[in-house]
């Protein structure tokens, strides 16, 4: 005779699916390996054991915030790219215009160096014509005063250029702090599932907000990162540049008090 278990002690499997799930859940978000889930449609888990996350399913999982953080990153990409075009040696301290500048100043005095300055756009220039302007305001120029006027206008190059690279630090700040804002609404719209379906509550229920919470955070740091590696590779690159053009800036400048 076959031996009936009570009822009280017999496992009740079906229990301790929904705490299996949700550890499931918890632990493909974390992965990055989630299946397609849609927070409203519990139809779709079982099709998403076998399909992973597109990118489509990411964003739509992260929420709004998704399109704000890829406009971040373009607006970043588009900022690494003008920065590496323009924060050239060549760009700034182009040697054509030393050389030049140099033999000019040898040749042709102050005049010549003033119309080799006119030719060339770059920072470098506008400092030596600064300087230049200051030493044709009297026939006996004072030399501090020329080199005050070359060091302020090289000083002014050089705020433009790190104004400029201070974008990139900026992204790099937003982009975590936005992602931080994805998780608050992520983690409210799983308690908010909680409260409304008290009891009933299912991991389905609650994979929406989680994924929301995580995919943003994630994806904020994934943009915030790269964006601080490349601010800090560009200010060292500036800093280089700046200095440079600060010794051949000075060079010249001796061109210019020999001749007054």
């Amino acid at each position: 005779m076959d031996r009936v278990v009570p009822q009280f002690i017999r496992p009740r499997r079906p229990m301790l699916l929904p705490a299996t799930s949700a550890g499931t859940c918890l632990l493909l978000l974390c992965l990055g390996s989630l299946s397609a889930v849609e927070p409203s449609a519990s139809e779709t888990v079982s099709e998403a054991a076998t399909t992973g996350l597109t990118l489509l399913d990411i964003i739509r999982l992260g929420g709004f915030l998704m399109y704000v953080l890829a406009g971040i990153s373009i607006l970043a990409l588009a900022l690494a790219l003008f920065y590496a075009i323009t924060l050239r040696k060549e760009a700034l301290i182009p040697a054509r215009f030393f050389s030049e500048a140099t033999d000019a100043a040898h040749n042709q005095g102050v005049d010549g160096l003033a119309a080799v300055c006119r030719r060339f756009d770059c920072p470098a220039a506008r400092a030596i014509m600064a300087g230049i302007q200051q030493a044709r305001r009297s026939t006996h120029p004072d030399p501090q005063m020329v080199l005050g006027a070359i060091e302020a206008e090289g000083n002014r190059q050089a705020q433009k250029l790190w104004r400029r690279i201070q974008y990139l630090n900026d992204l790099g700040v937003i982009a975590p702090m936005v992602g931080l804002l994805g998780t608050v609404l992520g983690m409210i719209r799983s308690f908010n599932a909680i409260y409304l379906q008290y009891g009933t509550s299912k991991p389905v229920t609650l994979a929406g907000g989680v994924a929301q919470a995580l995919i943003t955070t994630a994806t904020g740091l994934a943009i915030a990162i790269p964006c601080l590696l490349l601010y800090s590779f560009f200010r060292g690159r500036t800093s280089y540049l700046i200095g440079q053009m600060e010794e051949r800036c000075e060079a010249l400048s001796a061109h210019i008090l020999n001749e007054q």
